[in-house]
């Protein structure tokens, strides 16, 4: 993927959390995270969170790698946006249920084949919130859903691209344990 594309993936989820950023607001809660998980594997992000509602919220968020971890040939870019709805008190508080969607690309090589191509999905999240320090809180969260890829494969040695293909799985979509900063 070149980078015209990339560059493309990750403007919208920053265009829209700057349109909903200039929305007005009456004691709205804005949150930065990170997902310690991804961090982990040296997989880079970091999301934000608004609150909109009294119990409900929107996250988005920004995956990428730009450089090879663990030593393999490796790229992901990735956009997140999902809609929260906290139970049963207040937003970034507790539990949570929601839906949201991701989108990206990745390319991929190992020993004999390339592969490259670009991914949707559609998740259902749910996760639980704790307060573990003033504006700071420790978030845990798991979602599965629809995931329709479509991906190129390339032999090394031949050279030569096998078609794209279009594959669909349900398959686990997030995967979190995230330090949350509380900004306001």
């Amino acid at each position: 993927m070149n980078t015209k594309d990339k560059k493309k993936w990750i403007t919208v989820p920053v265009i829209a959390f700057m349109l909903l950023w200039a929305l007005p607001s009456s004691a709205q809660q804005i949150a930065v995270k990170t997902n310690v998980v991804s961090d982990l594997g040296l997989v880079p992000n970091i999301g934000a969170e608004l609150t909109v509602g009294e119990k409900t919220s929107l996250e988005f968020g920004l995956t990428g790698v730009i450089a090879d971890p663990w030593g393999l040939d490796f790229d992901l870019t990735m956009g997140s946006f999902q809609y929260r709805y906290w139970i049963p008190q207040r937003a970034l508080t507790q539990l949570f249920v929601g839906a949201g969607i991701k989108a990206g690309s990745y390319r991929y090589s190992n020993s004999s084949t390339l592969f490259e191509g670009d991914f949707a999905a559609a998740e259902l999240v749910g996760g639980w919130a704790w307060p573990i320090a003033k504006r700071w809180n420790l978030e845990v969260s798991y979602g599965f859903g629809l995931v329709m890829r479509h991906q190129y494969e390339i032999e090394h040695e031949a050279a030569a691209t096998v078609s794209p293909s279009m594959k669909y799985d349900i398959a686990t979509t997030t995967l979190g344990v995230s330090f949350v900063y509380i900004i306001k």
